[in-house]
């Protein structure tokens, strides 16, 4: 997935020349596809979150982590930019890495806090404690 981001990235124009030979179409394309797949790679982090809470058996978090950027975070954006913040057709293309983003950041939180539960959360201040009384 990586290796594929990196190319879209780097050779934008020749994605496109893969499915059209508009140039019109690949001119406006870049940009946009640039900006669709900007945060992909955070989206990692979602996946195996997800997969940590179903191998420990929690249906719900799992379901709400797989839901969470595309339908409940994504729909609501793409509504909202466009027509509250006027920005058209570029408040579609922002949604994308802005739902990339802010699932991440749920995620993270809410991985922390399991963790926490299940006393796997490293903890910085614990650490400092531990290496001053060693010394």
């Amino acid at each position: 997935a990586t290796l594929g981001w990196c190319f879209i990235e780097l050779f934008p124009s020749l994605v496109f020349n893969i499915f059209t030979s508009d140039s019109e179409i690949i001119e406006k394309g870049v940009p946009i596809i640039r900006i669709v797949i900007f945060m992909i790679p955070l989206i990692g982090i979602q996946i195996v979150a997800a997969a940590f809470f179903q191998s420990l058996g929690k249906a719900v978090p799992t379901l709400i982590l797989s839901l969470l950027r595309q339908i409940l975070l994504f729909i609501p954006l793409v509504i909202i930019l466009p027509r509250v913040f006027g920005l058209g057709l570029m408040g579609i293309w922002i949604s994308y890495p802005i739902a990339d983003v802010l699932a991440v950041i749920l995620t993270v939180f809410y991985l922390r806090h399991e963790l926490k539960k299940m006393n796997l959360w490293f903890d910085s201040s614990v650490a400092k404690e531990e290496l001053t009384d060693s010394i």
